[in-house]
C-alpha cells in the first residue's frame, strides 16, 4: 500500500502527462548510480555500519549473540568506551521543533 501511495504521489509531482510517463519509465528502468551518489552515500554507509558488521561477524564467528558481554574485561569496556564516544561525537544535541507545531 505504500509503494502505491508512493507511486500515486507522482500524479500529483509531474506538471504534464508526458513528465509522469518519464517519471514512470525512471521508476521502472530502475537507473544507474553515478560514482559520486555512491561516494556520498557509501562511504558514511560503511562509517556507521561497519562496526556493526563487525560486530555481527564476531558473534557469528563465535557463535554467541552475548559476545560483548562474555569478552575480557578490558575488551568489553573498550566497546562501551568506544560506544559512549560514539553517542557523544554523532548524536544531534540541537532541539528540534515537533513537526507540527507548524500547523
Amino acid at each position: 500500500m505504500f509503494a502505491l501511495t508512493c507511486y500515486g504521489w507522482l500524479i500529483f509531482r509531474s506538471e504534464s502527462w508526458s513528465q509522469f510517463a518519464d517519471l514512470t519509465s525512471r521508476l521502472l528502468a530502475g537507473g544507474g548510480v553515478s560514482w559520486a551518489v555512491a561516494a556520498n552515500l557509501g562511504i558514511p554507509l560503511l562509517v556507521y555500519a561497519g562496526p556493526l558488521l563487525v560486530l555481527h561477524l564476531w558473534e557469528a564467528a563465535r557463535g554467541d549473540l552475548d559476545a560483548i558481554p562474555r569478552s575480557p574485561l578490558v575488551v568489553r569496556y573498550s566497546v562501551y568506551a568506544a560506544l559512549i564516544y560514539s553517542i557523544a561525537l554523532f548524536s544531534d544535541f540541537r532541539g528540534s521543533e515537533f513537526l507540527y507545531f507548524q500547523f
